[in-house]
């Protein structure tokens, strides 16, 4: 199999918050460079044949390098991290050598659609640091943004109404899905049709809730095949609350500890942790590692795997001078030691460690606007970045050398 081979244009599709259909969530861009259509007018079978999406798959089987839609998976795979690409070929290696024979000239494949990424809406009870009205509601609410969609589907209408007797695997994110009525519908549906015991079902939320509108989500998980719930976790105590402004710590972390005990008690569900690294956390997502596989709440001290932010430039920890980025490679150095010694993996943080060092200069333009950006929102919010991350006491003191 080539190297720029990837089995999603074959089975799935991605339904976005505004409505918008890509080929995957790892394709999106602020320049929607690789959207295929509009929920709003086409259906997913058409969308998932139109033509920018059969000529995608025939470039693939052509070993053709498609940078305006696959560009983050070919940024996280040059640094050694796993990308969507990788991910997906694995889970569905079964398929991989059929791919070209099920595609006709014109890249046509018969529309049965085995993979779902649904962000039925915007809904979200979080504001968090590195998130934006797109994907939040209360972001939108917080910025006043009335033109922001709530719903990108009418909630009465289920895209997927033709789908249930394909899929196998369903990705809900949001916004935050385990608040959104559409997703329980999904459930009750897959259940109602038989099709539970087939489909393997992916989370990444913010773990704030696990019984809304009297939806008990541990009994309904218990009927599907497999449950994969990928916790967006970005640190804990104070700061998970600053990061995720609306989050209460406290409650998060009784619901996660009753996750793992579900994971050490079932045999259908497995708990990760996905935080994104960002400016906010890279100083201290060790000690939150640490701490989340001492309090027992990680089966395996393995069960985390991170992000490393791609958009909101500002944000990232790029932003941030030399003298810090040499104190997180040191952190780093210690982890990887922390983590040998409970037999942990380390290949991420070796990654991450060259990452660091290979963007060790200073951007002292981009850290002014990242701490112009963090002043506003403390104003607003009534909170305080300086004493929330001591660790960064010195970064008002900008080098101009």
């Amino acid at each position: 199999m080539n190297k720029t081979f990837c089995i999603i244009p074959w089975i799935h599709t991605h339904i976005t918050t505004n409505g918008s259909v890509l080929p995957c969530c790892n394709s999106y861009t602020y320049m929607d460079s690789a959207r295929i259509g509009y929920l709003d007018n086409n259906s997913v079978e058409t969308l998932f044949n139109s033509e920018k999406l059969k000529q995608l798959r025939l470039d693939m089987l052509n070993n053709i390098e498609r940078k305006d839609i696959c560009k983050n998976c070919y940024t996280k795979e040059s640094m050694g991290f796993d990308s969507g690409r990788t991910i997906y070929n694995e889970d569905f290696r079964q398929l991989l050598d059929n791919a070209k024979n099920i595609t006709d000239s014109t890249g046509y494949v018969d529309p049965k659609i085995i993979s779902w990424d649904i962000r039925y809406s915007n809904l979200c009870n979080l504001k968090c640091r590195i998130c934006s009205p797109e994907f939040s509601s209360s972001w939108a609410a917080e910025n006043q943004e009335n033109t922001v969609k709530l719903r990108s589907v009418d909630a009465d209408v289920d895209p997927f109404e033709s789908q249930y007797q394909y899929v196998e695997k369903i990705y809900f994110a949001g916004g935050e899905p385990l608040i959104m009525p559409e997703h329980f519908r999904t459930l009750k549906k897959l259940i109602e049709k038989g099709r539970d015991k087939y489909v393997h079902l992916v989370y990444n939320s913010n773990a704030t809730k696990l019984d809304y509108n009297n939806n008990d989500l541990i009994e309904l998980w218990k009927n599907f095949k497999f449950i994969t719930f990928g916790a967006s976790i970005d640190a804990v105590g104070p700061r998970a609350d600053y990061i995720r402004h609306g989050v209460n710590w406290n409650i998060v972390e009784k619901n996660l500890h009753r996750l793992s005990e579900f994971s050490r008690t079932s045999n259908n569900f497995k708990l990760l942790y996905s935080p994104t690294i960002s400016v906010f956390n890279i100083h201290h997502i060790f000690d939150m590692h640490r701490y989340l596989y001492e309090n027992n709440l990680m089966k395996s001290v393995d069960d985390m795997g991170f992000n490393l932010l791609q958009f909101r430039a500002h944000h990232s920890y790029k932003v941030l001078p030399k003298n810090i980025k040499l104190e997180i490679v040191d952190r780093i150095d210690n982890h990887i030691a922390w983590l040998q010694s409970v037999n942990g993996k380390i290949n991420d943080y070796i990654n991450l460690k060259n990452t660091v060092l290979s963007n060790l200069d200073n951007d002292n333009e981009l850290l002014q606007t990242f701490l112009n950006a963090v002043d506003l929102i403390d104003a607003r919010r009534n909170e305080s970045f300086d004493t929330t991350f001591p660790e960064y006491s010195t970064l008002r003191i900008i080098d101009t050398n």
